[in-house]
């Protein structure tokens, strides 16, 4: 059954639709016939791809055979990859103390470059931009592995204005914090 109610089911993928893999044609952004190209999306492995319809069908032979996850193919490490599926209840943790956050919301500046008659920040509330000292200080803190247990962290760069008027001082943050998750063994998603 699809615990996804906005995604609509392939049946002729019946088998990689009950792994929660969903295949959704695209060949028409590619001039084809619509079935002609799969975007391939695994939601609880954080994880999509493109394919043919070819190696979606042998994807699908696969996967309903768990012996066969196993055989050296081309199509192995994708496979893999769609399959490496976290259980829910181990991505979200119940939250006793600030110690165990696993999203963290920055907001880079107050600077903006509209003037929206129903936004708070109106033309942006102050020149203020975060600097880079607290922006790594709060990033070392946040991604620590002596601070939580969870190993699935996430960072929104958000806006009391434009976070993008800050633009180096987002970058600079996002490959921080990318590297940084990586060496301690954090999977990290980052928004704007």
């Amino acid at each position: 059954m699809n615990k996804n109610p906005n995604i609509s089911l392939n049946m002729e993928f019946e088998f990689l639709n009950k792994a929660q893999i969903f295949p959704i044609p695209a060949g028409d952004f590619f001039n084809r016939q619509e079935d002609h190209y799969y975007l391939i999306y695994a939601p609880l492995a954080n994880a999509m791809m493109m394919a043919s319809k070819e190696n979606v069908i042998r994807l699908n032979e696969k996967i309903q055979n768990p012996e066969r996850l196993k055989e050296e193919d081309d199509l192995k490490e994708h496979l893999l990859e769609l399959t490496d599926a976290v259980a829910p209840e181990q991505r979200i943790q119940k939250i006793n103390s600030p110690g165990d956050l696993q999203k963290l919301s920055i907001l880079p500046t107050h600077k903006c470059n509209f003037n929206c008659s129903y936004c708070y920040a109106s033309k942006g509330r102050s020149d203020v931009v975060l600097s880079e000292e607290k922006l790594l200080a709060g990033l070392k803190y946040f991604i620590d592995p002596q601070r939580t247990e969870s190993r699935f962290l996430s960072i929104s760069f958000i806006g009391g204005g434009e976070p993008l008027l800050a633009w180096p001082l987002v970058k600079k943050g996002i490959i921080f914090a990318s590297e940084l998750a990586a060496k301690t063994g954090f999977k990290l998603s980052i928004t704007l």
